[in-house]
């Protein structure tokens, strides 16, 4: 079994090196050679492949992919021990490798822990299994959705009189699309456009008493008001009152649907409707999403739970607009697949029946209607009287053929564009050219039709009255749709795929930015809760709530969807980079001020001053975040380190620090010395591959819930010195090339390329190349052996630009072979990959029995300045028989099936995901945790390309207008978890493993590292408030002041059960299995006791019922509960007058 399993490695190893090596032949000679030698036997071996993989079921897309990078065939042993003092040597004699076990057919494994139950009811369109049976590509969007037969089906309604016999009711909504930010900044728009337009609108309004208007982002609007006096203020207030101006959607901007984490999307609606609620007395109820390039299932979820009562829609594939309209769904209740009840996070959504919001599309939805004709911005004249009628029916034959698709005979006409009504003449020729219209139709009753100005409220209050529902149960007559629309296409085969990953460099950026708000959020409640007094001096936390209002505003704002999406022209996108780092900059001045309040309360010893420092941070908003090196003073030898759990769950962490000696003692607050491994320091910001002139510290925690544990370290002495500490390891250091400089304190040992790297855990076994630094393979605990392979690709592309993904082919990256090194010790192992001056990549493995033991850690480093037209890919490539099938995260949300098809674009297999990616198998799932948007597709079974940059020379013609060349340094963090046991095949909704939740969260919210600049008073200390942690299956998502006011004492908490697949072949101790215990928030922190809390939406505007404090608070599996609670006094006081 041995010898086959080593002769299989072998074999493939072969044929990669005779790939490498073909690679080289000069290509004219290597093309007349393949043809002269191959042409014979093509037709044989195509149709013999065709075979083969019609009965294996796999499926190759048609493009040129030249293989695996030359990883040389020589047979090679295992590299033995490392040195007497690796206890637990990481480094093993390779166990039998054996082939992949499969379980016998249907054999399945018993659920203990059904974490959702699919929705049982009725399902009349199912997204996942629809979007790619639509495959006829050749159809321009603008040409609309009305086709020969839907003609001919409104022509013999038209002769049998079969048409509704309801009168046709048209409501014209003016709107203004506002981008805050996309060719223009968001200053320089509210300073040309939009500023005038609202000041437009506050005038017309209240002069013309049937005109209407609505409005979408509260940042702009919240600038406008800003600058009214109080008459104007007043003005607009009684025009809300009055429902003729009406604030839908209401975040502080359209937020993106495939790029965004569902915190910052939920955390920019609480901002926009808190803002809209203190200053406005209103909160929307209609959702209005006209320009992000599809849209993800979770948003009805997240809006039906903003208490909204209909959401509206309108960039879908133009296939699936047609079909939908074609078979009367054009108005759909969006369901959960999840949820069991039916209507509980059912949403009715309208779905705009045209191609886009703007004027050329509006009007009707034929190809012959001349949408123009009906845009009266620019002129200066009223509709001639004598072709007035002609222009009354021809607009009225355009909306009585939209009407015909509805059954209820009620139309929504949105009447506006990007950046309209921003002057006065504008207002005036469209609304007295449409006056006009209005009166010549709704004047003759043969035309059964009324048609008026509106807003949304209008038009769905008439909807409801004609289908005789409410919105709070959605109506049953209603089609039902399940599902998300992406990938979005506009037409023909031009797949808005690229833009899930355009800019990683801002896209990471953000989620540090909601990292790093969502701990300063945190540390500043617990600060409140456990320094609050009745007579306490509040205005001492003034500044943190400045900070963290500004640090609100920079995380809101780049959710936008030309910011997040990296799709804005390149100097827009640095003023988002300058808003991100303001942001950052402000939630980190908040962070360092509540540590330094919580030391004051944890301390052991009195504390006065102290000066802390972030252990990571960004220099500038165009640099990768830098690590702070820990350095002594000649008689300063003492520093404290301040880490914080910002999670609700405990969790054991391993901890990695740059500090100026290895020559350090670590002691916890009990005195206790903490074991650590000693390494070289790489430098990350770049893709040398070099070292800086320190050394990295490693040690392993353990971290209570939202807990602050500070501990000392000590220096024993300068680096160049020899001092002997028990409790230090040092690392081997094996490379296969020399290095260019001796590191001090480290010897370098030559590695050959004879040598299969083997990494073994107690979890499992990593196996790697010596000539890439790529893993090859991984066994798992039991011995079975499983291909897990890792490539960097390149797709080529003449076409893609900043939203589009049309790649011409696939290549390596050149050049190999890459020189690779290992690091090695007792804590972790390392393997670094440093090739071109491309990318650098290092694979972290971890000896330890805990959940971060159970992953490898990526860091890859990325600058393609010399690759232009070049989209770069990670791919791993596995025996996973996935069946063409993987899954992606909604928004960190939920998962959602994908399915790959042949019969489309390449690009169409691309899928956005945030956080989690995964493929299966009956015996196996491979997962990837992502910490910020990419890409992800999944080309063949077993195969997942992960999108990592995009280096492009050309436009792709949707509006910006630049190429995609602004390129940064970029570093890109995720892991790979491979799983034997503990996840259902065919579960009724499939989720991530209670395992796999966890380390997903322990990725994305890693420890908060500050550390002392210079010794204080401060004694190592724990600070724990949690009294009763909270079920292992719920994510406390938030816990903030609900508002920025010093007179607001109410703190606001989301709580998230998280959906989970396990199955009883976990042969873990710590399994968490799902449940239903709610969460007493009386007595959640100690010393705090809460007397009541307010159920409320997701925006903690409207309190829904009070409840005692003592009484749980109920969350349902998948499912966000958010309370809001007064901070109390506490029952034991332990604030102190100095504290602030």
């Amino acid at each position: 079994m041995l010898s086959s399993a080593v002769d299989h490695l072998s074999m493939r190893r072969l044929r990669s090196r005779l790939l490498y090596e073909f690679r080289r032949i000069p290509t004219p000679l290597l093309i007349i050679g393949v043809i002269v030698v191959l042409s014979p036997f093509a037709v044989i071996h195509y149709a013999t492949k065709a075979h083969q993989d019609s009965q294996s079921g796999v499926n190759y897309l048609p493009l040129n992919d030249p293989g695996s990078s030359g990883n040389g065939g020589r047979p090679r042993a295992l590299i033995s021990g490392v040195g007497d003092w690796l206890k637990e040597s990481v480094w093993e004699l390779s166990p039998v490798l054996r082939p992949p076990q499969i379980y016998a057919e249907g054999e399945a494994r018993r659920v203990v822990c059904p974490a959702a139950e699919r929705n049982r009811g009725r399902v009349d369109y199912d997204l996942a299994n629809l979007t790619h049976t639509l495959t006829d590509l050749q159809t321009d969007g603008d040409f609309g959705i009305w086709d020969d037969k839907m003609e001919k089906n409104y022509q013999d309604k038209m002769k049998n009189d079969s048409l509704s016999k309801d009168q046709l009711l048209v409501y014209i909504v003016p709107f203004s699309h506002a981008d805050p930010g996309w060719l223009n900044t968001v200053e320089e728009y509210f300073d040309t456009s939009i500023k005038h337009a609202l000041n437009n609108m506050l005038q017309f309004l209240q002069e013309h008493k049937d005109m209407s208007f609505i409005w979408v982002e509260t940042s702009y609007f919240k600038i406008w008001w800003q600058m009214l006096g109080d008459k104007d203020k007043a003005a607009t207030r009684q025009l809300l009152k009055e429902g003729r101006l009406e604030i839908v959607n209401g975040g502080y901007v359209m937020p993106d649907e495939a790029t965004c984490h569902y915190y910052a999307i939920l955390h920019q609606y609480v901002f926009g409707h808190q803002w809209l609620w203190e200053n406005l007395g209103v909160v929307p109820t209609h959702g209005f999403s006209i320009d992000p390039f599809g849209h993800s299932s979770s948003m009805p979820y997240f809006l039906k739970n903003l208490d909204f009562q209909t959401m509206f829609i309108q960039r879908i594939h133009y296939n699936l607009r047609a079909h939908l309209a074609q078979n009367g769904a054009s108005e759909f209740v969006w369901e959960q697949p999840w949820d069991d009840t039916g209507n509980s996070s059912a949403m009715f959504t309208h779905l705009a029946p045209h191609h886009l919001y703007t004027i050329k599309n509006i009007c009707g939805l034929t190809r012959s209607a001349s949408c123009y004709m009906f845009d009266f911005k620019d002129s200066g004249f009223e509709i001639d009287k004598t072709q007035l009628k002609q222009q009354a029916t021809a607009l009225l034959d355009q909306m009585r053929k939209t009407g015909s698709i509805y059954p209820h005979n009620v139309v929504l006409y949105i009447l506006g564009d990007d950046f309209r009504w921003a002057e006065k003449t504008e207002w005036i020729n469209q609304y007295r050219n449409y006056k006009l219209l209005i009166n010549e139709i709704n004047g003759n009753p043969a035309n059964k039709a009324r048609v008026q100005f509106g807003t949304l409220k209008d038009y769905y209050a008439a909807v409801a009255s004609r289908l005789d529902t409410t919105w709070t149960t959605p109506p049953s007559s209603v089609p039902r749709v399940q599902g998300d629309f992406f990938p979005y296409a506009d037409k023909f085969e031009d797949y808005w795929t690229g833009y899930f990953t355009s800019r990683p460099f801002y896209k990471q950026m953000s989620r540090e930015l909601e990292r790093d708000l969502r701990t300063a959020e945190i540390m500043y409640s617990l600060v409140r809760l456990s320094t609050h007094s009745a007579n306490r001096n509040t205005s001492l936390f003034a500044e943190d709530l400045i900070g963290l209002n500004r640090a609100a505003i920079g995380l809101g704002l780049f959710q936008h969807h030309d910011a997040i999406t990296g799709t804005s022209k390149r100097y827009v996108a640095m003023d988002y980079g300058e808003k991100l780092q303001n942001g950052l900059l402000m939630a980190h001045a908040v962070i360092l001020k509540n540590v330094f309040r919580l030391a004051q309360v944890a301390s052991r010893t009195p504390v006065h001053a102290a000066n802390i420092i972030l252990e990571n941070y960004r220099q500038s908003a165009v640099s990768l975040p830098v690590k702070s090196p820990i350095r002594f003073g000649a008689t300063d030898k003492e520093r404290r380190i301040f880490i914080f759990n910002s999670l609700s769950r405990s969790r054991k962490v391993t901890i990695h620090l740059f500090v100026e000696t290895q020559n350090v003692q670590l002691t916890d607050s009990n005195g206790k010395t903490i074991p650590y491994q000693v390494s070289p320091a790489l430098n990350d910001l770049d893709t040398s591959g070099d070292f800086f002139d320190i050394v990295r510290i490693s040690f392993s925690l353990t971290l209570d819930p939202l807990a602050l544990k500070a501990i000392t370290i000590r220096s024993l002495g300068k680096r160049s010195e020899k001092v002997r500490i028990a409790e230090r390891s040092g690392s081997v250091i094996r490379s296969t090339h020399p290095l260019k400089g001796k590191i001090p304190g480290f010897t370098i040992k030559s590695m050959g390329t004879d040598n299969l790297i083997n990494v073994v855990t107690p979890h499992f076994s990593a196996h790697f190349s010596p000539e890439t630094g790529l893993l090859e393979a991984v066994t798992l605990k039991d011995g079975r052996q499983r291909t897990v392979t890792q490539e960097f690709k390149r797709y080529e592309t003449q076409s893609s630009g900043a939203y589009l993904f049309i790649p011409n082919g696939i290549a390596d990256i050149h050049p190999y072979p890459r020189t690779v090194r290992v690091i090695e010790g007792p804590l972790f192992t390392e393997v670094q990959s440093i090739g071109s001056k491309n990318i650098l990549h290092v694979t972290r493995i971890y000896n330890t029995t805990a959940d971060h033991g159970r992953i490898m850690e990526m860091e890859t480093i990325t600058e393609l300045t010399s690759l232009p037209n070049s989209e770069i890919v990670l791919r791993i490539s596995s025996d996973v028989r996935s069946n063409m099938t993987f899954y992606t995260d909604s928004n960190g949300f939920q998962m959602i099936r994908r399915s790959v098809s042949h019969d489309v674009p390449m690009a169409a297999n691309f899928y956005p995901a945030t956080t989690m990616a995964y493929l299966q198998d009956d015996s196996v799932r491979l997962t990837l945790h992502l910490t910020q948007a990419h890409a992800v597709g999944s080309l063949k079974s077993g195969d997942m390309d992960v999108m990592i940059d995009r280096n492009l020379m050309q436009d792709d013609a949707r509006g910006v207008g630049e190429a995609l060349q602004d390129m940064r340094v970029v570093k890109t963090l995720m892991s790979l978890q491979i799983e034997s046991e503990g996840f259902i095949l065919n579960a009724p909704y499939s989720n991530p493993t209670d395992v796999s939740s966890k380390l997903n969260l322990h990725l994305n919210h890693p420890p908060y590292i500050t550390f002392e600049q210079a010794n204080s008073t401060i004694s190592a200390f724990e600070y724990t408030p949690v009294d009763k942690p909270l079920p292992c299956d719920v994510h406390m998502l938030m816990m903030k002041p609900i508002t920025y006011r010093m007179e607001d004492r109410r703190l606001g908490f989301m709580f998230h059960r998280l959906g989970m697949n396990c199955a009883d072949n976990r042969t873990d101790e710590d399994i968490c299995t799902a449940g239903k215990d709610g969460i007493v928030l009386d007595g959640l922190f100690k010393d705090v006791r809460f007397a009541t809390y307010n159920e409320t939406g997701l925006n903690f505007v409207q309190p829904k019922r009070e409840v005692l404090a003592s009484e749980p608070v109920r969350v349902e599996t998948m499912r966000i509960t958010a309370v809001t609670a007064e901070m109390p006094i506490t029952k034991k006081s332990v604030a102190r007058s100095d504290v602030g």
